[in-house]
């Protein structure tokens, strides 16, 4: 804050009238040499008090008693602009008039603002959280509806409008959750989220964003080879963004023959390199166009054990 500047008991006559006139901004000057018990304004601007203390010793009861902001002082000239207090007004002035730098309403009430700024500083809106209830979905799934929900931080101004964009639109305040419905969407998508409270700059902002990913599948048949429903009917799978993964199997249940074991990822994820309980082993790779579940057409290596194992706890890391 730019504080008003202050100085002890300064006070001066006015000379030549000075401030007869009703000018805005004004130059005058005081009496000669009495201009430096005066702050010096390259330090900042300062109040002064204009009115007739041999007739009124109370400025207040001055009818021409005037508050004036000194933006320039050289020596015992003065330039100030009109009526810069919150009693009085802009006179002209009659012979007497002195000026005085006297405490008031503006000074106190800086340092209270400046005070309550430290105890109570103001708090910028911020989005804490924004999320969606369809983040991760498979290739191939077309999403049709989103919900959206976020939180804020206790801000000193709360949000007064907000928006998400990618035609989901404006939401009215204070809701915290939005269903956006009659979507299609089918590739990765992020959605930010603005709000504004009017006051803090940049207005806050938060992302969340809607993906598709390929799905690995795992699991143990008897059959030395795989096909397309081979791969669907696998017990286990999960959406994933590449091929290193360390899975446990089970291939207990038809001895004395055994299992084999199937890992099957999209070809784009690169050839693996596959560990057996702590050895690498040579799984055989199988390529075929593998269809998902929701019609997504994509090439995919079907890895297969070199031979089927009976028992449980098989560990195999892919790397």
């Amino acid at each position: 804050m730019d504080y008003k500047q202050v100085k002890d008991n300064a006070k001066a006559g006015v000379v030549n009238n000075g401030l007869n006139n009703t000018d805005d901004p004004v130059t005058f000057e005081v009496a000669e040499g009495l201009g430096s018990r005066f702050p010096d304004t390259a330090e900042g601007e300062f109040l002064v008090t204009a009115f007739r203390p041999a007739l009124f010793p109370d400025p207040l009861d001055d009818p021409q008693m005037e508050v004036l902001n000194v933006t320039n002082r050289t020596g015992d000239s003065f330039t100030a602009d009109r009526n810069a207090g919150e009693t009085g007004g802009l006179h002209a002035h009659t012979a007497g008039t002195e000026i005085r730098l006297e405490v008031m309403a503006k000074h106190i009430r800086d340092l209270q603002e400046d005070v309550d700024s430290i105890l109570n500083p103001y708090i910028d809106l911020v989005i804490n959280t924004f999320t969606n209830n369809k983040q991760v979905n498979e290739k191939g799934q077309t999403i049709t509806e989103i919900l959206f929900q976020w939180t804020y931080n206790d801000a000193t101004d709360p949000a007064t409008s907000q928006n998400i964009d990618n035609g989901i639109g404006d939401i009215p305040v204070p809701n915290l959750s939005k269903l956006a419905t009659g979507l299609n969407i089918t590739t990765d998508t992020t959605f930010t989220l603005t709000a504004s409270n009017g006051v803090t700059d940049p207005d806050p902002t938060k992302q969340t964003s809607v993906v598709f990913r390929n799905r690995r599948y795992w699991g143990v048949n008897d059959s030395a080879t795989i096909d397309n429903d081979g791969i669907l009917a696998l017990s286990n799978s999960e959406l994933a963004t590449n091929r290193l993964t360390t899975k446990t199997f089970d291939c207990s249940g038809n001895e004395p023959d055994g299992n084999y074991i199937w890992i099957c990822y999209p070809k784009s994820w690169g050839q693996g390199e596959f560990w057996l309980n702590g050895f690498l082993t040579e799984f055989q790779k199988n390529e075929l166009s593998f269809t998902n579940a929701y019609g997504h057409t994509e090439d995919y290596y079907a890895y297969r054990s070199p031979n089927p194992y009976n028992g449980d706890n098989i560990v195999v890391e892919v790397k």
